[in-house]
């Protein structure tokens, strides 16, 4: 049986089909080069007929749109779509979309946070107890992820604000915790986030002097301390410490709440596409679900982009002339397999520098990204625990305490990182690692994506080709400088 999951919002449009056993997924900002790209419903198939898939040779499908554009959904009848589409909710497709990391048929209490969903729900919790959801809980709120973006363009920053909550995170590092003013917020509950969210509080805490002396970015950075004290706490009065738990949304890519998250919750799953790049992930799960069928394969994930990969593979050759040009403190673009799932580099389409040789500010121009923001790092998954305050974090979902003066350059100001560990799961970056380490005696690389600001992850080897100032650039067993 082959199944079509859709989500043709207004941002981020991805599409998965699968048969039961391969997957196909297509995030369309890989093929147009738009970030953050929205598919209208009537180019979805020319899209598809350009990937060779036939809506006539579909036989079911589930769709997750916005209420103002459910009416276009008859529209892909007329497409060639021979089965009846199914809409379904928003938050019901993120709790369903961690199924390639999770069993979504056991017992899980799965936690969405988000900007909105369905009928601007910003936050759901679902219990999922024998094939069925037996309990809603719908808290509407002012949404967290909304006050993200508001408060970033408020600040004056540039670029689309989906992408603002990610840049506060790491400017808020920056500041020092003010103990008292996050005391005065603990009798407001979790979810009352227009209440968290006043400016006055700040101001009548610091007296008129406020103006002068201090920052709306502190006000901010005071808030996110205290929301990541507070998430584990509004955690607890749904889940127990022992219980299974998922966390998707766009609140769930912050690596701060989840490293809170995961050091009371042990059996936390949050997917690397946890926020709407996962939709369609959901949806098939949904139809999975729907007929009964035997789970999905997941073998390969988070490598699914149906995105340009190269003819060859790195060769043991070539990985260790990679190394090589690593250990001497060059900047290497990464171009391996296909691109992976969600909007983190994970070995096969990355921007890699050693950390304790090379200049992370070379990197900063290359991606032309601001200064104050931290890179991630790379990991041997067998050694990550010498090197950093974690064990196993395959999805750079999680920040960590770095444990090794030499990692300079992967090392935010307040002395910590987001590692992703690697291990077999992806061979050839799991080789690079090891003649790294032969070399510069640390198997840790600072791994950023293959992109520039403003733009997506490379979907194509031409796109990457285009990015300058890398000293070379890696592409399948071929390297050009």
């Amino acid at each position: 049986m082959k199944l079509l999951g859709i989500r043709l919002c207004d941002h981020d449009s991805n599409i998965t089909i699968t048969d039961g056993t391969k997957v196909q997924y297509h995030k369309t900002e890989r093929h147009y080069g738009v970030k953050h790209h929205h598919l209208p419903f009537e180019k979805l198939k020319d899209y598809l007929t350009e990937k060779g898939i036939d809506l006539s040779q579909i036989d079911d499908a589930a769709i997750v749109v916005d209420e103002q554009n459910i009416e276009k959904v008859h529209s892909l009848v007329q497409l060639g779509l021979k089965c009846k589409i199914e809409k379904i909710d928003h938050h019901l497709a993120h709790a369903l979309s961690v199924w390639p990391i999770s069993n979504t048929e056991e017992n899980t209490t799965d936690f969405i946070l988000d900007g909105y969903g369905d009928y601007k729900v910003h936050h759901t919790i679902l219990k999922y107890q024998k094939r069925k959801h037996v309990e809603w809980n719908l808290d509407e709120m002012k949404s967290l992820g909304m006050q993200f973006g508001e408060f970033g363009a408020n600040i004056g920053m540039k670029g689309n604000d989906i992408d603002f909550a990610g840049k506060l995170m790491a400017l808020k590092s920056w500041y020092s915790k003010d103990v008292q003013f996050c005391n005065s917020l603990n009798n407001i509950h979790f979810v009352n986030v227009q209440e968290i969210f006043n400016f006055n509080r700040w101001i009548e805490h610091k007296g008129s002097r406020y103006v002068a002396e201090n920052t709306k970015v502190e006000w901010f950075a005071n808030l996110h301390m205290w929301l990541e004290s507070t998430i584990t706490k509004y955690f607890k009065l749904y889940a127990k410490p022992d219980d299974k738990i998922s966390f998707s949304g766009g609140v769930a890519q912050n690596i701060c709440f989840n490293e809170q998250l995961g050091k009371y919750f042990k059996n936390l799953s949050i997917p690397p596409h946890a926020n709407d790049e996962g939709l369609s992930l959901g949806a098939v799960e949904y139809l999975r679900k729907k007929h009964n069928l035997e789970h999905f394969d997941n073998s390969g994930f988070p490598y699914w982009q149906s995105d340009e990969a190269p003819e060859t593979t790195a060769s043991s050759s070539t990985i260790k002339q990679s190394a090589e040009l690593l250990a001497q403190g060059k900047v290497l673009g990464w171009y391996q397999g296909h691109g992976e799932v969600g909007p983190r580099a994970l070995g096969n389409r990355s921007i890699l520098m050693t950390p304790c040789i090379g200049s992370k500010q070379r990197v900063n121009e290359i991606k032309q990204r601001e200064d104050y923001r931290p890179f991630g790092a790379s990991v041997l998954k067998d050694k990550a625990h010498i090197y950093f305050d974690i064990e196993d974090s395959p999805h750079m979902l999680y920040s960590c305490n770095v444990k090794d003066d030499r990692l300079k350059e992967v090392t935010h100001v307040d002395g910590s990182c987001r590692p992703q560990t690697v291990d077999g799961n992806n061979p050839v970056f799991e080789e690079l690692l090891y003649e790294v380490e032969k070399l510069t005696g640390l198997p840790v690389l600072l791994n950023t994506s293959l992109n520039i600001q403003g733009q997506p992850i490379c979907g194509n080897i031409e796109q990457a080709k285009q990015i300058k100032g890398l000293d070379n650039l890696v592409i399948g067993n071929d390297t050009t400088s």
